[in-house]
């Protein structure tokens, strides 16, 4: 059968096309070759249209409306595909079928709803490209404190060189219990109100002996804590996180420049300062129009920003600090949005592949209807305080499905009910390792309230005491593999047993 007359097929791929068609039917009806085609192309055109969109890595992120439309382009890709995909199949129709061939069509199953639905991911990642085209990691750094500086050294004579003290007494578990229980009383609101310390406890003293700029200690539980007045005029929370320099702290800038008048060279800095905020400015803040960044027009944060336009340069070091580090701090969770959306269209792609059109759909309909069930049992019941019922649920339903899939074996005929069972058992395998990980996480976090000490704070401790990182990506590297093992020795023998089985 020639596809020389094929429309959709490029002239490159006719041939190629023709002999999977003829030799490998199995693969040839994923029809991953063409997908990886247009996907390609698409790929092409929307990472062209976003490195012109995100020219200026200072303007705001606009990504929001160009992922709308990738998701349309994505959505529209995997329906012509579906359909396609849905005209013809091997498996059903008993043709030429290896072994090893349920296992290569979900794996080329796998490729291509990741190649469509990857396309989605383009624009944020070229936003990320084109803004460290722009800017430099410890260009930032240097810019904001330059800027921080200079704009200091120009208006020492309007800062505020007072540090603010604050007195703490470290109280006891003793006096902290009195004060819970007679907090109420006439007496204890007027010791309170004679008081002038801020009572703190041990987990507070070391929480601000962390973060103070300053501290003095006068005995063992009276302490002054200074805090210094804001000399950042410009600055992002994220911009060193990957740097080697640092961005200075008001104390840091304080210390450094201000303990002593300065004598700068006004005109020079002043061209220097003027030059910055121009290279930072984000379009459409190029001027203040009056905006209060700090609610009062006397405060000297506000006449310096206004004077020297550093409200705009703010803007646009955030924005392009926003971007730059977008992918080393959420690309983990993008890679598992893509994986899990990957994962779920495939898996329901492959079931419906290997089962008649009635039980896939009473497939899901058991599943919704199973999860209304659970959820109104869970209401009564409680789902635990870390929710280790639902996850308890899960494995069970797991094994009953293993179960019932298990009697196919046995089985004289083909039975719905069991079809259900393999297609509910064959999409709860890959989360499996995940749900179990989950459960030991669980128990290992209630074993350490157990045994943990009263002071301090419970989840903060949890996460020193235990870290469940590794546990958790052990488990979702565990599941794909732990599927792929049971789908070439168990879940495809299933299949073709349950297929072949006459109908009751």
């Amino acid at each position: 059968m020639s596809t020389s007359n094929r429309p959709l097929v490029p002239s490159f791929l006719q041939k190629p096309d023709d002999r999977l068609l003829r030799n490998y039917p199995a693969i040839w009806q994923t029809r991953v070759h063409l997908v990886l085609y247009y996907a390609l192309l698409v790929a092409a055109a929307i990472f062209g249209l976003s490195f012109v969109t995100y020219a200026n890595a200072k303007d705001n992120s606009t990504v929001g409306g160009m992922l709308t439309f990738t998701i349309l382009i994505s959505l529209l890709g995997m329906v012509i595909w579906v359909i396609y995909l849905l005209r013809f199949n091997v498996f059903k129709r008993f043709g030429q079928w290896r072994a090893t061939d349920s296992l290569l069509m979900y794996v080329l199953f796998t490729i291509s709803v990741a190649a469509i639905i990857s396309i989605c991911f383009i624009p944020s990642a070229v936003q990320t490209m084109r803004a460290n085209q722009q800017f430099g990691n410890e260009e930032v750094v240097q810019d904001i404190n330059e800027i921080n500086r200079t704009a200091c050294l120009l208006e020492y004579d309007i800062l505020d060189l007072d540090w603010k003290p604050d007195t703490c007494r470290l109280i006891s578990k003793r006096e902290e219990e009195a004060v819970r229980v007679s907090v109420d009383t006439v007496a204890e609101e007027a010791i309170s109100r004679e008081d002038s310390y801020t009572r703190i406890d041990t987990a507070d003293l070391r929480r601000r002996m962390s973060q103070t700029d300053s501290v003095v200690k006068l005995s063992d539980s009276v302490f002054i804590f200074y805090s210094v007045p804001d000399y950042q005029f410009v600055d992002s929370y994220k911009a060193d996180e990957y740097t080697r320099e640092k961005v200075l702290t008001s104390a840091q800038l304080f210390r450094t420049y201000l303990k002593t008048r300065p004598n700068p060279d006004r005109a020079v800095l002043v061209v220097r300062l003027n030059a910055l905020a121009a290279k930072w400015a984000a379009p459409g803040y190029q001027f203040e129009n009056g905006y209060t960044v700090y609610g009062s027009e006397e405060h000297y944060t506000y006449r310096i920003r206004k004077k020297y336009a550093l409200t705009a340069a703010d803007y646009g070091i955030d924005n392009v600090v926003e971007k730059k580090y977008e992918w080393k701090d959420d690309g983990s969770a993008y890679f598992r949005l893509l994986w899990y959306f990957t994962l779920s269209i495939t898996l329901l792609l492959f079931i419906y592949r290997h089962s008649t059109t009635r039980t896939f759909f009473l497939s899901v309909l058991t599943a919704v209807l199973l999860s209304i069930l659970t959820g109104l049992m869970l209401m009564g019941s409680g789902g635990g305080s870390e929710g280790e019922n639902f996850f308890i649920f899960l494995v069970f339903y797991y094994l009953l499905f293993g179960v019932l899939s298990l009697v196919i074996f046995t089985a004289r005929s083909r039975s719905v009910f069991q079809g259900i069972a393999l297609n509910l058992f064959t999409f709860l395998t890959p989360f499996m390792p995940l749900v179990v990980a989950s459960l030991y996480v669980i128990s290992k976090r209630y074993a350490y309230l157990h045994n943990r000490t009263i002071e301090g704070s419970v989840y903060y401790a949890i996460r020193d005491d235990f870290d469940s990182g590794p546990v958790y990506l052990l488990a979702e590297l565990a599941g794909p593999v732990l599927f792929l093992i049971l789908l070439q020795f168990l879940i495809r023998i299933l299949y073709r047993k349950w297929q072949a089985a006459p109908e009751q």
